[in-house]
């Protein structure tokens, strides 16, 4: 009996805003493990940025929201791996 309904993903920002929000209600702490997911033909045809963009962009946001120690970045496209890992060597990374 399930009906279709139109639903948006929600951005990054708004996913840890509204986690965070929860957590402090009820003095409660998470460790975020956040996968980088990534397409090189998405990437070649112009629909997904460029590693370093991309890798840029997400950093950017998580550290708005959380500490470094609050949280891993995880990918299995070892370019992400290698650029993370030389531009932010202080963030945990996992394979």
């Amino acid at each position: 009996d399930q009906k279709k309904m139109s639903v948006g993903k929600p951005t990054l920002a708004a996913l840890l805003l509204e986690i965070e929000n929860l957590l402090r209600k009820d003095n409660r702490s998470v460790l975020y493990n956040i996968e980088l997911k990534s397409d090189t033909d998405q990437e070649k045809r112009g629909f997904q940025p460029k590693v370093a963009e991309f890798s840029d962009l997400v950093v950017a946001e998580v550290r708005n929201h959380l500490k470094d120690d609050r949280f891993v970045l995880q990918s299995f496209d070892t370019r992400i791996l290698k650029y993370l890992h030389g531009k932010y060597p202080e963030i945990k990374l996992s394979y």
